[in-house]
């Protein structure tokens, strides 16, 4: 997955797009052109990407092992097999870029929130399990302070399902209330994304204006390394996805929203239900 810095996703895809076809155009270059239009190619683009991507992605996608053998060889030492070297990199580098291209192109129709002004609340393990088997029936514009013409997704991170199964299967004498709001929590959320029947849009006309929204599991690239504390992966995560929509961290915890303010994540610490006294349905 592209990590987005700093940078519109219009621009990067459009930056990535003439990447991928400038790359076309070299192979018309054989030999030592090749080579000296190669290196070109991946400095200007670097300097092109550098401060929109990480480092990590420039490094997939352009700083690539191929290039830095490639920029430690003598060139004329390969002789024959210099432009098939060059151009075997080449190809593989520019199917990176054309996924990546794919890639920022469907998360920015992912995240378009049918253009009303989208906003991603991302939930953690604790509102989950308080709220999943009536996720779609909560005034989240109202709970989480919305203006209530807005497109809310709801986002579910990878690791609160962890989280999840881990308290389903929790040992603990004590856990008896929690194991039993996991479970449901789980099948709750297998309903809405394990089968195809069922929608996760929401609409709820039974407000005024009529509030919009839609659930959204937020999978984890198969490259990626989740943070050891859980808080700490759903505050990256919503790093991550502010690069697409605005986001808000929700919780229950005290501690995650402070640790969130203080790395500048806007977080809303919402009450339990049993502490507002009521639960927050529209």
């Amino acid at each position: 997955m592209v990590e987005i810095t700093d940078g519109a996703p219009e621009n990067i895809e459009r930056n990535l797009r003439l990447a991928s076809s400038e790359m076309t155009q070299l192979f018309n270059h054989s030999g030592i052109e090749l080579f000296n239009q190669y290196i070109h190619w991946v400095n200007s683009h670097v300097r092109m990407l550098a401060g929109q991507i990480s480092e990590d992605s420039i490094d997939t996608l352009l700083r690539t092992r191929g290039y830095w053998s490639l920029r430690g060889a003598d060139p004329v030492s390969l002789g024959n097999n210099l432009s098939d070297t060059i151009r075997r990199e080449m190809e593989a580098q520019k199917h990176r870029i054309d996924l990546a291209v794919e890639e920022v192109h469907l998360q920015r129709e992912r995240w378009s929130g049918l253009n009303m002004e989208p906003i991603a609340l991302l939930l953690d393990t604790g509102v989950v399990e308080e709220y999943a088997t009536h996720l779609l029936e909560v005034d989240w514009h109202q709970l989480a302070d919305i203006r209530p013409h807005r497109y809310i997704y709801l986002v579910v991170p990878r690791v609160v399902v962890d989280e999840l199964d881990r308290h389903k299967q929790s040992r603990d004498q004590n856990a008896k209330e929690r194991r039993k709001n996991a479970r449901a929590a789980i099948r709750s959320l297998w309903g809405m994304f394990g089968s195809r029947e069922l929608a996760s849009t929401f609409t709820r006309t039974d407000l005024t204006p009529t509030r919009q929204g839609r659930v959204e599991l937020l999978n984890d690239d198969i490259e990626h390394v989740q943070q050891l504390d859980p808080d700490a992966e759903v505050l990256a995560r919503s790093r991550s996805l502010t690069a697409y929509i605005p986001v808000k961290v929700v919780t229950f915890d005290t501690g995650m929203a402070l640790r969130g303010m203080a790395s500048g994540i806007d977080v809303v610490r919402i009450e339990q239900p049993e502490e507002a006294g009521e639960v927050p349905a529209g």
